[in-house]
């Protein structure tokens, strides 16, 4: 079981917070950090989500500290785990660094991008090359917020054949059913399904 978990939510914020309080009490001995760009809702009292929040992503020409914390946060925090929501590598490219160090790391971390089903079928166009061969590349799994019969059309290819990585389908209802399921799957005791 997975026990340090390390969410990134440069947008979602509401949806991070909630991936990372049902991680928190789905492992209570073990530790999850919310990393978020901005601010957001504070954790309900009693929950055991630490955050951090990074200055918003600086306009081009500004030196962005947010990036060198990032990656020193998931050097020092080795987790088992990262879930990255949105973007695979964030919105500027922010998240190779941190990506990098926990690739290199003795017992590398699972690494999950989150997406709904409106940001799967964006990877299959054209315009998205760029954000699927980056999610191939840099991540073991997706993890889907939609059904698995109506991501069936949206789906990329490439994310249908046999060496591609894992995708779970959690659902896409606004009950905590999805989330649960998602927390499952990366604490590592919930069903994982193959692409499709």
């Amino acid at each position: 079981m997975r026990s340090r978990i390390l969410v990134y939510s440069p947008t979602d914020q509401s949806l991070g917070l909630r991936l990372a309080t049902a991680v928190s009490a789905r492992v209570p001995d073990g530790v999850c950090l919310l990393v978020r760009r901005g601010e957001g809702d504070a954790p309900d009292p009693g929950s055991r989500v630490a955050v951090l929040d990074l200055p918003p992503v600086l306009t081009v020409g500004r030196k962005d500290i947010g990036l060198r914390v990032l990656a020193d946060v998931a050097r020092e925090m080795r987790p088992d785990a990262i879930v990255v929501l949105g973007e695979p590598l964030g919105e500027r490219g922010e998240l190779a660094p941190a990506l990098a160090v926990l690739r290199a790391a003795g017992r590398p971390a699972a690494r999950f991008l989150a997406l709904s089903e409106a940001e799967l079928a964006q990877l299959s166009s054209r315009a998205n090359g760029r954000a699927l061969r980056a999610l191939l590349a840099w991540y073991d799994h997706a993890l889907v917020f939609g059904d698995l019969d109506e991501c069936v059309e949206v789906a990329p290819d490439a994310l249908r054949a046999p060496e591609a990585i894992g995708v779970s389908y959690v659902g896409a209802d606004p009950d905590s059913g999805p989330i649960e399921r998602a927390v499952a799957a990366l604490v590592g005791d919930g069903p994982q399904v193959k692409a499709i």
